[in-house]
């Protein structure tokens, strides 16, 4: 141990800075190997496996997409509130008022998103709205704007 230590002294100081920085080097690679890399290759898997799961779906969203339950409506249908009286709905109180209205429907739970995508469709803007029970059914009352009913 002596003798490797009179050999440390006996280097040049440029010498010594050099070994000491390849020793530090050589310790924070050993680290970095040891605590980083595995964490590193456990996060490429996940974003790997949540790469295939988003294509996978996008494909499902895509599928259930041609499986509308939306009855067909025009684009450009001008908006009325008769048009919410199908067979997964029923009207049960249209309010205009001069921003728009108030929309009161009884609808069954898997025909609320076709309600609004309808909605949206007649290019009604929503401000608010609430799903309560009622009876067999939902009541759901929508606040629209922007309409020029008739």
């Amino acid at each position: 141990m002596r003798l490797l230590l009179e050999r440390w002294c006996e280097w040049r100081g440029g010498v010594r800075c050099l070994c000491w920085a390849v020793g530090s080097l050589a310790i924070l690679l050993g680290a970095y190997w040891a605590l980083a890399h595995p964490v590193l290759s456990r996060v490429s898997r996940l974003e790997a496996q949540r790469d295939h799961s988003s294509v996978t779906l996008r494909a499902l969203r895509v599928s259930v997409g041609q499986q509308s339950v939306l009855p067909a409506i025009p684009e450009t249908a001008p908006f009325s509130a008769l048009s919410f009286q199908h067979h997964g709905s029923r009207l049960v109180r249209w309010q205009p008022n001069l921003k728009g209205g108030e929309l009161t429907l009884e609808a069954d739970w898997g025909q609320i998103p076709a309600i609004f995508a309808q909605l949206a469709q007649q290019g009604v803007g929503i401000s608010t709205f609430t799903v309560e029970p009622d009876k067999s059914r939902l009541r759901l009352v929508v606040s629209v704007e922007g309409v020029d009913a008739k």
